[in-house]
């Protein structure tokens, strides 16, 4: 009986344990490396970049959609899926420069 039991706990407890610890660490690197909230801002613009990338190209239809309109029209002379991604790539920097840092000596 007392191995069945450490079997279901190896096999079913354990592997949430040492992951919800390792999610614990690599959580604790990125809120020491970046500032969540402007890194959160940076993912989300870039997924909406990564969204309109695949529409640049124009397509053999008669019509056009809203979002190959956007993902064709440019900013600055520069595809606007481009201008996306560089804005987001400001945020990371910003995120990288606004951290949190903590006191040398505690």
């Amino acid at each position: 009986m007392f191995t069945i039991l450490v079997f279901i706990f190896v096999i079913v407890a354990l592997p949430y344990l040492l992951f919800g610890v390792v999610l614990g660490i690599i959580v604790d690197t990125v809120c020491t490396v970046f500032q969540p909230a402007l890194l959160l801002v940076a993912v989300w613009i870039g997924l909406i970049g990564l969204f309109l990338f695949p529409s640049m190209e124009p397509s053999d239809l008669p019509f056009s959609t809203l979002v190959e309109v956007i993902a064709q029209s440019h900013l600055f002379n520069i595809p606007t899926p481009y201008a996306i991604f560089s804005i987001a790539g400001c945020f990371v920097v910003a995120a990288f420069i606004a951290r949190q840092r903590k006191p040398r000596y505690e």
